[in-house]
This record gives C-alpha cells, structure tokens and sequence, in this order.
C-alpha cells in the first residue's frame, strides 16, 4: 500500500507530465466551463442560484431583482474584476427585463408666488 508521500509525489507528476504534453501540443487541454445555457427564445438566462439556467423573462420580480443586486455587487469585488465587462453587459439585460431603471422624476416648481411663472 502506497503511504502519502507516494501518492502525493505521483500526483504531482502526473499533473507535471500533463503540463509539459499541453505545452508542447501534444494534448488537448480541458474542456472550459461553456457559456450558461439559452433561453429557448435565445434570450438571457439566470447564471447562478435556485433559477440557474431559467430565462429571465418572466421571471418573478422578486428573483430578478435578488439577483440584480448579487450580480451588481460582484461589480466592486477585486477578486472578480476580470469578469466585470460581462456583468455590466448583463445587468443592461436584467434592466431591460424589469423595465429599466427608475427615471428621476422631474421636478415640479410649480408657479412659484410671482406672476412671472419662475419658482423663486
């Protein structure tokens, strides 16, 4: 039976054998994690938690704006900074799904005191 020290020098070995055979192009290197599934109308899906893989249509608004808030966070967290052009992209999608974000609304002076119709 082989004790710890062998099974870790052989692990690592091996995975030293694999990265000499993918620089030298002798192997495939790992499939990469593909891109979340399409909606089935092509539109933008949840990436992450209970609706993972759900389009985001019609999704409750509850969900949608959970999420929106997680994916906007992530925005000012260095540790996922090179993922930040992708979630901006994505958060124009959730936008849109909700309606977009709430306009300002406009401010209403009214007629002011003066008969020459400014405010002040």
């Amino acid at each position: 039976m082989a004790n710890a020290d062998e099974i870790q020098r052989e692990t690592i070995i091996a995975l030293l054998t694999e990265i000499r055979d993918l620089l030298r192009g002798g192997a495939q290197a790992p499939a990469r994690a593909s891109a979340p599934p399409a909606a089935s109308g092509g539109g933008p899906v949840f990436r992450f938690g209970k609706t993972k893989g759900r389009p985001l249509a019609g999704a409750p608004v509850r969900d949608l704006e959970w999420y929106r808030g997680a994916i906007a966070e992530s925005l000012n967290n260095p540790d996922k900074a090179r993922y930040r052009d992708d979630n901006l992209r994505h958060l124009a999608e959730i936008d849109a799904v909700l309606g977009g974000p709430e306009p300002a609304p406009a401010p209403d002076f009214g007629t002011g005191a003066g008969d020459d119709g400014l405010p002040f």
